[in-house]
């Protein structure tokens, strides 16, 4: 396994984890083109935090960290 900080080319792999998280845990519905442009504005400003991926053969999970302390 490789963990690795994640790219933009990642941002729909990691939009589908957040959208399934969201049903299995919550059971809600997110609306895509606002958490796409909640992911992306972490890539355009990285003082706001970064995110990681683990991948083997394709991406198996994601993390997040946030600076906002």
């Amino acid at each position: 396994m490789i963990i690795r900080e994640a790219t933009e080319s990642d941002v729909p792999t990691i939009i589908n984890f957040q959208i399934k998280m969201a049903k299995e845990t919550e059971n809600i519905s997110l609306n895509r083109p606002l958490l796409t442009e909640g992911v992306s504005n972490l890539f355009k400003d990285p003082a706001k935090g970064q995110y990681y991926v683990a991948e083997e053969t394709q991406i198996i999970g994601c993390l997040m960290t946030t600076y906002e302390w």
